[in-house]
């Protein structure tokens, strides 16, 4: 599987602060993965390894988590901006779906 992590800086400027993210890679529709509160984008690394010939994962370490910054607001509007912000990011106009797993916010929009 090819694999980036972090350590390969993939990080971009979210509306008011820095956001990092993985981009697990594979073939196909993109599926992004948002996490729960407390966890991070790594929680979706075992079914990017199941789904790669299929489907293209990107998972976003929210506002406050992983390893993106610490903003001074976590409205939950805002978290559906970050996740546009990164789309935008990555010039993708549509995703597959979208899964969360966790107490945030799904994505609505």
């Amino acid at each position: 599987m090819k694999k980036k992590t972090n350590e390969k800086g993939l990080f971009f400027d979210g509306p008011d602060t820095r956001l990092s993210y993985l981009d697990f890679g594979g073939e196909g529709t993109t599926i992004l993965a948002l996490h729960g509160h407390m966890n991070e984008g790594l929680f979706a690394e075992g079914l990017a390894e199941h789904i790669q010939e299929a489907c293209r994962m990107i998972a976003l370490d929210q506002r406050g988590h992983g390893e993106s910054g610490r903003p001074s607001s976590y409205e939950n509007d805002l978290y559906v901006e970050d996740a546009i912000a990164l789309l935008n990011h990555l010039n993708i106009e549509k995703v597959g779906a979208s899964i969360r797993r966790g107490g945030h916010p799904p994505l609505t929009t």
